[in-house]
């Protein structure tokens, strides 16, 4: 009967550490799949202000003219 119990006590185990595992994965791939969004984000900013800026001095330029 021992030899049941501890064989059934693996098994909780190993399923508890399959559940957990399978959250840290979620976890990880939700925090990786910000990141990057975050980081198209800032650099669809930095585009729109270097064109921004671009048109600026086209402006400037033309003017002195």
């Amino acid at each position: 009967m021992k030899a049941a119990q501890r064989g059934m006590s693996l098994l909780v185990v190993l399923m508890l550490t399959a559940m957990a595992s399978l959250l840290v994965f979620s976890a990880l791939n939700n925090a990786l799949s910000q990141e990057r969004m975050s980081g198209n984000f800032q650099k669809k900013l930095n585009a729109e202000l270097l064109a921004d800026k671009a048109v600026f001095e086209s402006y400037h330029q033309l003017n002195r003219f």
